[in-house]
């Protein structure tokens, strides 16, 4: 017996999972007759067996019978208390179906009640049995925003679930939820085909199985075309997958923030590649940034660690401001506090330097879009230092990895002061894959090693 779904499903070398998107009893014959054995799965909605006259023990052995006793997944999309979603969850599993979609959004009870009733269906038929989580939909207009899927998918990791359901037609979203989940959770995709997801862009993404209705099933050929769908898909697994940062960065290009040309900057250099955060100043990108540094907060495992988020005047303010919005919408409350440019001559004197209240042994992380010398981060540590709290680490977007005016490597200066940094992401990283992605030219990523030659760290 296989030691999870997850595994059970990778049994016989398939990564296709059928949607079985049809109305009549022949068309489910048919369809699955077509894809015996070429499918990792069969997924399809409760509703289906009794639209085809069948109670739902007859018609899983139906359809175990005419797909090759593959896999069956019921969208049931269970989405109640914690009490109702158990009792519909062993009803279904005492009738034979093998794994059950769940909505997150109920919250960690419910999903939680469906994983029990999961083990219990184990215990009682020695057969493995398993639960997806929906972390997020393919549907135009859904309401499933980024924050949103990252709590779902830090939910399918808690709880250990088999997977969960990210969309095939969303490559960005997928590649958010791949970074939060377990390696050996998976990730099963709709919206491939004909709500306009490509297979080979999903699985790039970090979708392992991918699911395919309507485009397989009205096609002239089903067997050819599950033929076809299965190569595409084993040769995009042979190839390097896209991460979350990578997405980013395409974003980041798209909103005008990162430009590639010849480029003046405030140190007096001139450089192949410019980096502005100010022009990311509508709500969609504040909270793209703000979701960026949340996950990446999570990922470090600084969710504990860390009391006070800081924002240095100007553009760390709204910075952190996001941040700590986006972490509360992960369910993680911290403080922020940002400064002053100019120390307040009136009022309240608790907030004559700082905004927002920095206690005594508080464990602050310092928030910035890139990092350059370093002295003014340094400076920052210094003064909330003085304030008895402590500033434990430095985390920014972009590490330009270069040296200071004085050529120093400015993350060394900042981490003697006893702070650990952090960046989303690194900038030699971040031109090797443009490179290797074609988003940049030769000519450009040629530059860029100049520059670094002479400047890098």
């Amino acid at each position: 017996m296989a030691k999870n779904f997850a595994d059970e499903l990778k049994a016989n070398g398939s990564r296709l999972i059928l949607s079985l998107d049809v109305e009549t009893l022949e068309q489910v014959k048919k369809t699955l007759s077509a894809v015996k054995g070429s499918v990792a799965a069969v997924k399809l909605h409760p509703e289906l067996a009794l639209i085809c006259g069948m109670n739902h023990r007859e018609f899983v052995e139906l359809v175990k019978q005419e797909s090759g006793n593959a896999p069956i997944i019921l969208d049931a999309k269970l989405a109640d208390i914690d009490k109702s979603n158990k009792m519909k969850a062993e009803f279904y599993f005492s009738r034979g179906y093998d794994a059950i979609i769940a909505h997150g959004i109920s919250g960690e009870d419910a999903v939680k009640a469906v994983c029990d009733a999961a083990k219990d269906a184990e215990r009682k038929s020695g057969k493995v049995k398993g639960v997806f989580l929906l972390a997020s939909m393919s549907s135009n207009g859904n309401l499933f925003d980024e924050a949103k899927s990252l709590r779902l998918a830090l939910m399918a990791k808690k709880l250990g679930v088999a997977g969960v359901v990210a969309p095939g037609n969303n490559y960005a979203a997928t590649a958010g939820i791949r970074a939060m989940l377990d390696e050996k959770q998976v990730i099963i995709s709709p919206g491939i085909g004909a709500q306009g997801g490509d297979a080979s862009l999903a699985i790039a993404a970090g979708t392992d199985f991918a699911i395919v209705g309507r485009s397989l099933v009205e096609a002239k050929d089903v067997k050819k075309e599950a033929g076809e769908l299965n190569k595409k898909i084993k040769e995009a697994l042979g190839k390097t997958r896209l991460s979350w940062e990578d997405f980013l960065v395409d974003y980041f290009v798209a909103k005008g923030a990162l430009k590639f040309g010849e480029f003046k900057y405030k140190s007096g250099r001139t450089g192949p590649y410019y980096f502005n955060t100010g022009v990311l100043s509508d709500g969609e990108a504040i909270a793209k940034v703000a979701n960026s540094f949340a996950r990446k907060i999570v990922a470090e495992g600084l969710e504990d660690k860390i009391d006070v988020l800081f924002g240095p005047a100007y553009k760390g303010i709204p910075m952190a401001t996001g941040i700590a919005q986006a972490l509360q919408e992960l369910g993680i409350n911290k403080r922020l506090v940002y400064d002053r440019k100019e120390a307040k001559q009136h009022g309240d004197a608790a907030d004559k330097v700082f905004v927002g209240e920095l206690k005594k042994g508080d464990r602050v992380l310092l928030i910035d879009d890139v990092i350059t010398t370093g002295s003014t981060k340094v400076e920052s540590i210094r003064k909330i230092a003085e304030t008895g709290a402590k500033v434990v680490g430095v985390m920014v977007v972009l590490d330009r990895q270069e040296k200071n005016e004085a050529g120093e490597n400015p993350v060394k200066e900042i981490e003697k002061t006893g702070a650990r940094f952090y960046s989303i992401l690194k900038v030699r990283k971040m031109f090797d894959t443009l490179s290797e992605r074609g988003k940049v030219s030769s000519q450009q990523h040629e530059a860029f090693r100049k520059y670094q030659k002479e400047f890098g760290i």
